[in-house]
């Protein structure tokens, strides 16, 4: 209303008027009918909310470019796509991979696993990626479990499988330690068993669930139990033993 009539005159010239359009309160769910063959039917509204996220980013996107290119309808339809690709059998949506929490502190952070990379004496800044990928596996496995996107027992055999492999791994290393190995060589080896668990290891909960941090934070999330099952330093559960000992004797 503080515009000038002509600015006014202007503003409904830009207009365009589409007789029987659905109202907002309708789209959604012309949307859904319109998306039902890109995925099975129990899966079809969490298509239809990561297609609106999606969506809304995009439009903001488009508001706030000082010369914004046109939203062509192959890109909806490549990304509805691709949405609908994330629901089959052999994969699950990824959500998370740009997640940040309100606050990383790889100095003051004291949850086990990150106690557990102090130990073996890493730099802040894998601790940091550490406390990223822990974060982004916790709230992508919640919202699996949320959406019931899992099959029973699916994350505990996940985590079998990834146990496994650590023992595997960690005991072929241990092999070649000596019996009175010096800390700086424990130490070591703690961060080549990382460092495999990091960029080696390739295990996944399903075949085509390829993002990284479903795996690394899965391993930290086991390594931040109270009791670890799958631990860096080849002497850290002897160490934590000796600390409940001694608090247990005071």
């Amino acid at each position: 209303m503080r515009l000038t009539e002509e600015q006014q005159l202007a503003m409904v010239n830009c207009m365009y008027v589409l007789d029987e359009s659905p109202s907002i309160s309708d789209t959604g769910d012309r949307i859904r009918k319109r998306i039902w063959a890109s995925a099975a039917r129990e899966y079809r509204e969490a298509v239809f909310e990561r297609l609106q996220g999606w969506w809304f980013e995009r439009v903001v996107e488009q508001l706030s470019a000082a010369d914004p290119l046109p939203i062509l309808g192959f890109e909806v339809y490549d990304k509805i796509a691709a949405i609908g690709e994330q629901f089959r059998r052999d994969a699950l949506p990824i959500d998370y991979s740009d997640a940040r929490p309100d606050k990383v502190d790889a100095e003051y952070d004291n949850r086990m696993f990150v106690q557990q990379l102090r130990c073996i004496n890493v730099s802040p800044n894998r601790i940091e990626k550490a406390i990223l990928d822990y974060y982004r596996a916790f709230e992508q496995r919640s919202r699996w479990a949320r959406e019931d996107l899992l099959v029973g027992g699916e994350v505990e055999s996940y985590e079998r499988k990834l146990i496994d492999e650590w023992e595997r791994f960690s005991a072929a290393i241990a092999d070649e330690l000596p019996s009175e190995a010096a800390e700086e060589e424990l130490q070591r080896v703690g961060r080549e068993i990382l460092r495999w668990m990091e960029m080696t290891a390739d295990i996944r909960i399903r075949r085509n669930v390829t993002e990284p941090y479903v795996m690394r934070g899965s391993y930290h999330m086991l390594a931040n139990r109270p009791q670890p099952p799958v631990w860096w330093h080849p002497q850290f559960m002897q160490r934590i033993a000796a600390i409940v000992q001694a608090r247990e004797n005071t």
